[in-house]
């Protein structure tokens, strides 16, 4: 079973707490009554805010901020195993990835040169962190809104990686530009999801390395990303986009097979997948003619989260039991405020002074 998905199971089951009200009595014949607890689970999300002119990396468990630095730091993924929190993501004086754990950073690169986290997995006692790494030192531009945009020197080119406990493997050869943005390990596969270049920088195609073998999710015509893997009973889900024309289209792949989950008509694109039991959740965003809107997919049917009267985009989401968490932003103004939905309920993780990105979310 997948190990991401069996702690899910484990943890979604109710929790039956006995409390006795009084100890057996050989002589009154009376037992040890029973009290069911309900006991609600802990909401694990990391994003970043901005102070002055920088962006911390942020963790808030049960809505409590946490800073996980002083310095200009981004974080892009929260896994939980056991009683350990795991973040991944980039920043400092040497602008390279960064992973903490319970709070502490981690030195799990040469950080040399640059390069970036985008996702961890633990599976037993294995850490997997996914990303890229620049091919020589870059100059980064960075723009707050849930993914990092760069300006590099023409020549520079940026090789997918994975980590498996710090130790570097290269899923590209650095020939084309190439990011790995997802890991998901199931009965010890390892599937990254991500981007290759076409020569010359001209279209982006979709990736899929399982074990490190690469496959190809799209045929190189239009521009396509992926975004999220997510397995389950054996099947494999992709959550990304694929383009037609100016147009992005949410697109969801399952076992390698595209279903588009908007017709073309407005941009859209999915950021992340869950599947618990057989209902299948994508968070992302579909543009209304107007203005991006944060949505979650259930089964292919859209459900705006937002209300669209401002900006939004829904990064991340996981099912846990009967209830379902994204998380994201919403733009109002000149700020973005980080955002929890918990079965379409908001959540202001800010208060909306300085900008801020939910970027991922964990429940136990």
């Amino acid at each position: 079973m997948d190990k991401k998905f069996s702690i899910i199971i484990v943890a979604s089951i109710v929790i039956t707490m006995f409390f006795a009200c009084g100890q057996r009595n050989a002589q009154s014949g009376k037992e040890e009554s029973k009290v069911e607890v309900e006991l609600e689970p802990d909401v694990y999300v990391v994003g970043y805010e901005s102070s002055g002119d920088e962006f911390i990396a942020k963790l808030w468990k049960n809505g409590i901020e946490q800073e996980l630095t002083d310095s200009e730091m981004y974080a892009y993924s929260v896994f939980v195993s056991d009683n350990d929190v795991y973040v991944a993501g980039f920043g400092g004086k040497d602008w390279n990835s960064k992973l903490w754990k319970n709070g502490e950073i981690q030195n799990f690169t040469d950080k040399k040169p640059n390069s970036i986290a985008t996702s961890v997995f633990v599976y037993g006692n294995d850490v997997y962190v996914a990303g890229f790494e620049c091919d020589r030192n870059a100059n980064y531009v960075f723009i707050p809104t849930g993914d990092v945009f760069f300006s590099f020197n023409e020549k520079t080119k940026k090789i997918a990686k994975l980590w498996k406990n710090g130790v570097p493997q290269n899923l590209t050869d650095g020939k084309h530009d190439a990011r790995a943005k997802s890991v998901f390990v199931s009965d010890n596969d390892v599937y990254v999801v991500g981007y290759e270049s076409t020569k010359n920088k001209e279209i982006d195609i979709a990736k899929l390395w399982k074990n490190g073998e690469i496959q190809d999710l799209t045929d190189g015509k239009q521009d396509a990303n992926a975004y999220d893997v997510f397995v389950s009973s054996g099947n494999v889900y992709v959550a990304g986009y694929e383009s037609r024309g100016d147009k992005r289209i949410a697109t969801l792949w399952k076992n390698s097979i595209a279903h588009n989950l908007t017709d073309g008509t407005n941009s859209a694109s999915c950021f992340s997948v869950f599947v618990s039991s057989s209902d299948i959740y994508i968070a992302g965003f579909e543009n209304n003619g107007d203005k991006n809107v944060a949505t979650l997919w259930k089964n292919g049917m859209a459900q705006k989260i937002a209300d669209g009267t401002y900006e939004s985009y829904a990064k991340s989401v996981f099912v846990f039991g009967n209830d379902v968490y994204v998380v994201g932003y919403e733009k109002k103004g000149e700020n973005t405020v980080a955002k929890l939905w918990k079965n379409g309920e908001t959540q202001n993780l800010t208060d909306g002074t300085n900008s801020a990105i939910a970027t991922s979310v964990f429940v136990k």
